[in-house]
């Protein structure tokens, strides 16, 4: 930078997510002795200003960025400055339209024309984007009891292919994947999302009945009753789907990131269902609900979940 000419522009989006990237890392770092500042607040700021230098103008770098001082904000254990830094970058990704993104169909039939590997890469950042920060609110609006900036019926955007980003970089479509992809870190993120997609319902339903709790009756409550097993259902159909990789990776011996979404989305999965059962506690319906979940597969001990769970930054 010191070497570039006057005249040259700095690519400020680049260097927002970058510096929000540095940020997130700095978390991972021990923090210097007698030191009262936060671990990476010199990153965290300028990219936060690199952020606010580009007023006016609209790109997914934004969107990146936002979503990286979410995560930071969050590793910090400033949960509502996360929600709000992920509330701002689902408005941007709106506003580029990632959450209707699917709506433009951006794979060919491969009789019809010759497919396009920079089209179908585009289009997997773009899912990756809108999803990451679609989880991000989601998980950050539960924590706090708050309203989501997402919806996801207004979302028509396809899930991320399970495809590494290696074999992306490589020029694989999605018609000719390796078998390395099939244990992607992908997978992991989608089994993630599709979680958090039941997890946002079941937030709105909870948030939407804990506010008409006042003027509940009985009969509000039958009402609600085939919302809940219509999202049970889900939930079951969810675990039933879920890759083995992911279900059984605490069997394993290799650790790697599948370990750790194991253990992120058995973590959300629970926690959706003490949301989605907590308004019959709070109303005291004398209702029994019977779950019929069986973890019986999980065979965690407690230095694997130490272990792990240190490792997750949210």
């Amino acid at each position: 930078m010191k070497n570039a000419k006057p005249n040259d522009e700095i690519d400020k989006a680049f260097l927002s997510v970058f510096f929000a990237v540095c940020a997130c890392a700095s978390g991972l770092l021990p923090q210097a002795q007698g030191s009262s500042t936060l671990v990476g607040i010199e990153y965290y700021q300028k990219s936060l200003l690199l952020y606010f230098a580009s007023s006016g103008e609209v790109f997914l770098e934004q969107v990146q960025c936002l979503g990286l001082l979410a995560f930071c904000s969050a590793s910090w254990n400033v949960l509502a400055q996360s929600w709000r830094f992920a509330g701002q970058a689902v408005r941007i990704a709106q506003d580029l339209g990632l959450h209707v993104s699917s709506l433009v169909d951006t794979t060919r039939e491969p009789n019809e024309e010759p497919y396009n590997l920079c089209e179908y890469r585009d289009a997997q950042i773009a899912r990756c984007v809108w999803w990451s920060v679609f989880g991000i609110d989601c998980i950050s609006s539960i924590c706090l009891g708050r309203p989501m900036a997402a919806d996801v019926a207004h979302c028509c955007c396809d899930l991320p292919t399970n495809i590494s980003n290696e074999d992306l970089e490589q020029g694989c479509g999605p018609n000719d994947q390796s078998n390395s992809s099939l244990s992607s870190p992908m997978a992991g993120f989608i089994a993630f999302t599709q979680l958090c997609k039941i997890a946002a319902e079941v937030h709105r339903f909870h948030s939407s009945f804990r506010l008409r709790s006042r003027n509940a009756s009985n009969t509000s409550m039958k009402e609600a009753l085939p919302t809940v097993n219509i999202l049970i259902r889900e939930l079951d159909n969810w675990l039933q789907e879920l890759p083995d990789e992911i279900k059984f990776s605490a069997n394993s011996l290799q650790r790697g990131p599948n370990l750790t979404m194991s253990v992120v989305v058995f973590i959300l999965h629970s926690a959706t269902i003490m949301n989605l059962y907590r308004f019959v506690y709070l109303q005291g319906s004398p209702r029994c609900f019977k779950l019929e979940q069986n973890f019986s597969f999980l065979h965690f001990s407690n230095n694997e979940i130490m272990q792990t769970t240190c490792g997750i930054g949210i």
